[in-house]
């Protein structure tokens, strides 16, 4: 079974935000409210992998701020079913990555084409992050529903320690998805951490939390942050 961050308790409120590359890192890291880091390229694509150049700066701002990182590991945007290249490429950006000591843990995700966890494909990612931890990604949101629960059964198998979830494949105000992202918090409970996201920000975290137990906040708007300036 892989490791959770150590540095973060389950039953106290977590917020990770999303960062693309590096831009608002240092602020971020910098929030009090922020208790780790998901590291991304290409937010407009749902997030694929960052160069080598920033996960290294990223790594060493995140252990000067005692936070963990979880990076992204996706070659391309749109779909999740996975050919032996892209699979080639994921696994040498692990093991690049993996050797950052501030990088954590990663956020993974494979479909099979009618959006089943792809099994093999998981087996050899999770094996290349040991002992890091493993998060799977909102790729969940398309396993069809009636499969969901025995699907979190099958990762946490899998050795998979987090699960990010929207509670559906649609674009929706987050609102509308508390009844089942409940029923998933409760069948996960004891068996794989649930990260809700997508549409959970500053302005509505305070009026989410109340109404789901025992998960984790996920967002790139999580927190206000500063405006960031490049020159």
């Amino acid at each position: 079974m892989l490791q959770k961050d150590s540095r973060l308790v389950d039953n106290q409120t977590t917020y990770e935000i999303c960062i693309e590359n590096h831009t608002a890192l240092a602020q971020a890291l910098a929030h009090p409210k922020v208790s780790r880091i998901e590291l991304c390229d290409n937010l407009a694509l749902g997030g694929t992998t960052v160069s080598f150049g920033v996960a290294q700066y990223a790594s060493d701002s995140a252990l000067q701020a005692n936070k963990p990182i979880h990076a992204m590991i996706r070659p391309h945007g749109g779909t999740f079913c996975y050919n032996d290249t892209d699979l080639a490429i994921m696994l040498e950006d692990i093991a690049l990555l993996k050797k950052l000591d501030g990088i954590k843990g990663f956020v993974v995700g494979a479909l099979t084409k009618e959006n089943h966890i792809d099994i093999a494909t998981m087996q050899l990612l999770i094996n290349a992050i040991k002992p890091k931890a493993t998060t799977f990604h909102m790729a969940f949101d398309l396993v069809p529903t009636a499969m969901q629960q025995q699907s979190i059964d099958l990762l946490q198998d899998l050795g998979v320690a987090y699960l990010l979830t929207h509670g559906s494949p649609a674009n929706n105000p987050i609102e509308e998805n508390l009844e089942h992202l409940r029923a998933l918090a409760e069948y996960a409970q004891g068996k794989i951490t649930l990260i809700v996201g997508k549409g959970v920000t500053y302005q509505n975290i305070h009026q989410l939390e109340p109404q789901l137990y025992g998960v984790q906040w996920h967002g790139t708007k999580i927190v206000h942050l500063p405006a960031n300036h490049p020159c």
